[in-house]
This record gives structure tokens, C-alpha cells and sequence, in this order.
């Protein structure tokens, strides 16, 4: 027997009336987050990307916004402006977000923004695993890496700095000693998340991160300063404790979408996370979404990667299937070797990377080297010195380990002032660091082909054999913005890698 139109008509409306009750249109959670954008003068904010870190909406021509939320989003933000201010909040870190509060359906998340003029310069200082473990570690970070930064800040206007993971090293409660340190720079200081960030008691990714979350804000963030465009995000999937793979999932993938679709194509583009990249390169194709992540990056004039957690330094290109090519600058880390020295792991100096914006993109950038000056950028060892490590050695040749060199770089030998070869780049260990690392009493290689979480072989080494022992020697060095540096004073012992001169 076919049920009647009066009985369809029942049925319909009891299926209507079972469901949930909300006001407006809203998303699984019941919650319609919604707001609006607004200049400190009241003036609307037209355009602006808001967030709740699954999907991106831009403000209307009166500054508001509505976003159909998610059961698991914490928070709603704003991808802030160029010609907005950073607010910052009571713990000293920049506060572009609010929390969202389930038990609040009809709340409203209003956001207000000092007005500035767009920033045709600046700089910005990527800090990779400052990873404070001890108070000893919270000493040395606020008497040599702050102080080395407020001094390097005072060369640009307009300054901003984003750490690259590692934040700290599994210890929690040192959280608020840490955003006390950086709130000493006077600079904004955007967070990235890295593995040791994460809460090593939990057991999945979203538990292990809340603490973080409850200290900085969302992890899949961006920012717009000048004409770049910078994106942060969080690619550890963590698992249990010192369990993790590199990896962005699906939706960071969807949101990471949405918020490059509002950027033009000719901004300058940094993703800022904590894995490199290159890490993942061999894996082409699998769960790591890397050749779609590429793709999305290479839509950019410019685009730029900003990476960590090695503690050494590499400069790395990634082809994309279109033929582009996408730099990866991964950093050597402010703490270096886990505080135990003054080098990472390859000898490049505990440090930052420096990268200075004009009105176009990226203009320059260099390597700083904690409490050095920025004109050092390269240790160079004599012949013969430090025998027995692994390093290959041919008969009376020089090695000078450039910590930022890339393939545009250039490097000569002078002989008493005159040019006598330019140096050839090779991969290998830094024979200096095997001995530093021997004296520290720190796992070093059983052979060449096997290094250790000490030692690594390092892609920035350069070689050439003097046509005399008696020469003077100097090494010249041109990065590829063609800025010369000069390096005259060898080193021959470790004493520089233990400890900073006295001044």
C-alpha cells in the first residue's frame, strides 16, 4: 500500500522537527562564528582573510565577516593586513586571534587594528630551535642570542621575527620564561611549533600540541608585511612520546589553499615550518603532500620556505612539476649543538638567518652568527691542522667551511693579496667540529659513511691548494647579492667553539 500525501507531509515534518534548533545558518558545530574587522579610526577592514583554521573567509565592504564553524576548531583569526599594527598581548606575543567558546553560539569576535602606513621595508629574523631545556639554557639565550638581536635589529626600521619549532625542549613549564626573553626583543615574535613543542605525555597530535595552543594561539596562521605574504604552520603529526613524521594532512592542505587563493601572484611567499622540506623530497608522491604543496608555492613569483630542526645549516632547491624552482633555506639553530657550545652540528655558529624586504621581496639575506660580526661568515682551517678525523684531506690543501654558501657563491684563495684559484665546494664532515666534538665527549662517527646526531657532513666546505707554504693567505667570499667578505684569521683550535672571546 502506497503511504498517502497527508502521511509523506507527516513524515517530513517529524524528520524537520528532529532536527537541531540554531539560529542562522550554521556548521556542524552549532556555531556561527561571526564579526567584524575594523581600523582603531572605526573605519571597516574590506578584504581580510579570517580563519578558524579549517576554512578562510575575507571580510565585506563593511568589515564583516561569517564563518560556518567546525566542532574541532579552538580558535578564530585574522591573516593580519600589511597596514595593520601587531597587537600584542599580556604575555608579550602577538595576539591576532580569539578563542572560541562553544557554550557561546551568539558570541560575536570583533577585531580592532592600528592603521599604519604598508611597510615598503623590513626585516625579519628567522630563529630556528632556540629548544631551552634548563634554566642554564634560558641564561645563555638572554645573554648572548637577545642581546645579539637587539643590536642586529637596530640596522632596519621595522622588525619582525618568527622561530622556526623547538621553542623548547620538552619542558613545558618554561613556556612563560621563554615569552618573557623574546618580549624583550620590543619585535613581534610569531611562533612555529616543532616536535619538542609538543606535550610528550599525550598520545596523538591534537591533545599533544593543546598546551602549545593555550600559550601562542592558533598553529596554521599568516601574516602580511610589506609586499610578502608569510605563512606559518605546524607539519609534525605527532604520535606518542619522541614519535612523529613530517607531514601536512589533508585539511592543513585545504586551509593552506584557501588562504594562498585571496594572495596575488606577485607577493613574495614564505612557509615557515619546522621539518624541512628536503626531508620529505625523497618521498615524492606519498602521504606528505609535498609535489602538491610545491605547486601551490610555485603560483608565487617569489617563494621561499623557512625551515629548522637539523641544527645545521643547508640551502636547498626543490624542483616543482612545472619546472619552477622553490629555495629552502634550512637554519642553523640559536641554540646549536643543544646549548652544549658555541656551533651547530656542521660548524656553523649558533645563530639566525637575516632577511631583509623592500618594496618588491626579499632584497638580501645572511647568516648571523650569535655574538660575531655579521662580516663572519666562514671559518677557514690551514694545512694540516686538525688530523685524524674522518674529513678527507688532500696533500697541503686549505678547507673553509661557508656556513650559507650556496651555488651562486664564489670562493678564492688570495696568495699575498692575489688571487691564486677559486675554491672548489665538496660535502664532508668539518674537521674541526669532529675534534670539538671528541673534547665534548659526544658520539662522533665509526666511519664515513654513518653520522652521528653530533657530526654531520655539511655541503658548504670549499678547498684549495697555496701555490706557497710561506704565502699570506686570505680567503674572499661573494654571496650571491655580491657582497665580498674577507677572511684572514685561521682557526687552528677549538677554543672559539667552547666559548665566545672576552670582550
Amino acid at each position: 500500500m502506497k503511504p498517502s500525501i497527508k502521511q509523506l507531509l507527516l513524515i517530513l515534518l517529524l524528520l524537520v522537527a528532529a532536527l537541531p534548533l540554531s539560529a542562522g545558518n550554521t556548521g556542524p558545530s552549532g556555531i556561527d562564528l561571526s564579526g567584524r574587522l575594523t581600523y582603531d579610526n572605526g573605519k571597516p577592514i574590506r578584504g581580510a582573510a579570517v580563519s578558524d583554521g579549517y576554512c578562510v573567509v575575507a571580510t565585506d565592504e563593511q568589515g564583516f565577516y561569517r564563518i560556518e564553524s567546525i566542532p574541532e576548531a579552538r580558535f578564530v583569526y585574522v591573516s593580519l593586513p600589511a597596514d595593520c599594527r601587531v597587537p600584542i598581548g599580556k604575555n608579550g606575543m602577538p595576539l591576532f586571534w580569539q578563542s572560541i567558546d562553544p557554550s557561546q553560539p551568539d558570541a560575536r569576535y570583533d577585531f580592532r587594528f592600528e592603521k599604519i602606513p604598508v611597510e615598503r621595508s623590513f626585516t625579519l629574523y628567522c630563529l630556528a630551535d632556540p629548544q631551552v631545556k634548563s634554566a642554564a639554557h634560558l641564561e645563555r639565550l638572554c645573554q648572548e642570542t637577545v642581546p645579539d638581536l637587539i643590536e642586529s635589529m637596530k640596522n632596519s626600521k621595522a622588525n619582525y621575527a618568527v622561530t622556526l619549532g623547538d621553542n623548547v625542549y620538552d619542558r613545558p613549564q618554561l613556556i612563560p620564561d621563554l615569552q618573557k626573553a623574546l618580549g624583550e626583543l620590543a619585535m613581534p615574535v610569531f611562533m612555529t611549533m616543532g616536535n619538542h613543542d609538543h606535550l610528550e605525555t599525550e598520545t596523538g597530535d591534537r591533545a599533544a600540541r593543546a598546551n602549545f595552543e593555550n600559550h601562542f594561539g592558533p598553529v596554521d596562521y599568516s601574516f602580511n608585511r610589506g609586499n610578502a605574504h608569510i605563512v606559518v604552520m605546524d607539519n609534525v603529526q605527532y604520535l606518542k612520546k619522541q614519535k612523529y613524521r613530517s607531514e601536512l594532512t589533508s585539511a592543513q592542505l585545504e586551509w593552506l589553499k584557501q588562504d594562498l587563493a585571496r594572495v596575488p601572484s606577485d607577493k613574495t611567499v614564505l612557509l615557515c615550518v619546522h621539518i624541512p622540506l628536503r626531508t620529505t623530497a625523497h618521498k615524492a608522491g606519498a602521504d606528505n603532500r609535498y609535489d602538491e604543496l610545491l605547486e601551490l608555492l610555485s603560483r608565487f613569483d617569489e617563494a621561499h620556505i623557512m625551515s629548522g630542526h637539523t641544527h645545521y645549516n643547508q640551502n636547498f632547491l626543490h624542483e616543482t612539476a612545472s619546472g619552477k624552482t622553490i629555495y629552502e633555506h634550512i637554519h642553523g639553530a640559536v641554540c646549536g649543538a643543544w646549548w652544549s657550545s658555541t656551533i651547530c652540528t656542521d660548524g656553523t655558529p649558533n645563530g639566525y638567518g637575516v632577511y631583509r624586504f623592500n618594496a618588491k621581496g626579499i632584497r638580501d639575506w645572511h647568516y648571523k652568527g650569535t655574538l660575531l660580526p655579521a662580516e663572519v661568515q666562514a671559518r677557514f682551517y690551514p694545512v694540516g691542522s686538525f688530523p685524524g678525523s674522518l674529513a678527507e684531506e688532500r696533500p697541503g690543501e686549505i678547507v673553509v667551511n661557508v656556513w650559507n654558501a650556496d651555488d651562486t657563491w664564489k670562493v678564492e684563495l688570495l696568495e699575498d693579496g692575489k688571487k691564486s684559484c677559486d675554491m672548489e665546494r665538496f660535502t664532508d664532515y668539518d674537521k674541526a667540529v669532529w675534534q670539538h666534538a671528541k673534547e665534548l665527549g659526544k658520539p662522533v662517527p665509526k666511519d664515513a659513511d654513518h653520522p652521528t646526531h653530533w657530526f654531520r657532513k655539511n655541503d658548504h666546505l670549499y678547498r684549495g691548494v697555496p701555490r706557497s707554504a710561506d704565502s699570506q693567505i686570505t680567503i674572499r667570499i661573494t654571496d650571491r647579492f655580491g657582497k665580498v667578505y674577507l677572511q684572514e684569521v685561521p682557526t687552528t683550535d677549538t677554543r672559539s667553539m667552547k666559548s665566545y672571546p672576552e670582550k
